[in-house]
C-alpha cells in the first residue's frame, strides 16, 4: 500500500492524534504535527498506535479529513490543531498566534499616509457616532494608562481652537430633530445632557463644525 492512515493514542489519559503517512508502517515515521504538548507527551507518556486505514495517498487523505470532520477536534481529547488547511483555534493555537505577533513593528512603521488619505481618513471618522456604552467601554479599557508627553502633546494640539467643555457659555442655540420632528433651544450642555449626547458632538453642531448629530439633530438657523 501507498499510504495509511494512523492513531496514536496517549495510554496514560487517553488523549489522541490522528493523521496519514505516505510510506510503510515500519519505516520510522512517528508523525508531522506542530502540536507542541503531543511531543511532551509522546516522550513522558507511554503511546500506542493503530492503523485505520490503508490505500493510495489521496484515498489515506480523503479518509483522514472524513475522520476528522466527524469528531471535536477542538475539545481536549485531540491533539490535532487542524483539518487540513481549516484552523482549529485550540488555546494553544490561539498563543502561537499571539506569541507570533509579539515585538512585531505595526505594518505602517516607518510609512505615512499621503494627504489625500489623510483627509478621507478624516472625513470617515467625523461621521462615526459612538454610543454610550461604547464610550463607556473605551474609558474603561484607558484607565490606569500612562499617556506618554509626547501623546499629551499630540492631544492639546488636535484640540487647538476646538471650544473647551470647561468653559460652558449660556448662549441658547435652537436644534431640530429631523427624524422625531421635535425642536429644542438652550444651551449646549442642557441640549447634550438632555439627550444624551456626546458633548463635543453638540459643541461641534452648535458651531457649525458639524451639519448632523446621531443622524437626527441639526442646528436650526
Amino acid at each position: 500500500m501507498e499510504a495509511f492512515v494512523y492513531i496514536w493514542i496517549n495510554k496514560t489519559n487517553n488523549r489522541k492524534y490522528i493523521g496519514y503517512h505516505k510510506g510503510s508502517q515500519d519505516d520510522g515515521y512517528i508523525s508531522s504535527t506542530s502540536n507542541d504538548n503531543f511531543w511532551k507527551d509522546f516522550e513522558e507518556h507511554e503511546f500506542e498506535r493503530q492503523i485505520l486505514f490503508e490505500g493510495t495517498r489521496d484515498e489515506c487523505l480523503k479518509y483522514e479529513q472524513n475522520y476528522l470532520k466527524s469528531i471535536d477536534i477542538s475539545s481536549d481529547e485531540w491533539y490535532n490543531n487542524a483539518r487540513g488547511a481549516e484552523i482549529i483555534f485550540t488555546p494553544e493555537v490561539r498563543d502561537k498566534i499571539r506569541n507570533h505577533h509579539i515585538g512585531k513593528p505595526s505594518g505602517m512603521l516607518g510609512k505615512t499616509h499621503s494627504e489625500d488619505t489623510r483627509q478621507r481618513l478624516s472625513e470617515a471618522h467625523k461621521q462615526i457616532e459612538h454610543t454610550k456604552d461604547w464610550n463607556e467601554k473605551v474609558s474603561k479599557a484607558l484607565k490606569g494608562k500612562k499617556k506618554s508627553e509626547e501623546h499629551i502633546k499630540n492631544m492639546s494640539k488636535s484640540r487647538t481652537g476646538r471650544p473647551n467643555v470647561k468653559n460652558r457659555d449660556n448662549k441658547s442655540y435652537s436644534f431640530f430633530n429631523i427624524r422625531t420632528k421635535e425642536s429644542f433651544s438652550g444651551t449646549k450642555m442642557e441640549f447634550y445632557t438632555k439627550y444624551n449626547l456626546h458633548p463635543m458632538y453638540a459643541y461641534d453642531l452648535a458651531n457649525g463644525k458639524r451639519k448632523l448629530v446621531n443622524k437626527e439633530w441639526i442646528l436650526e438657523t
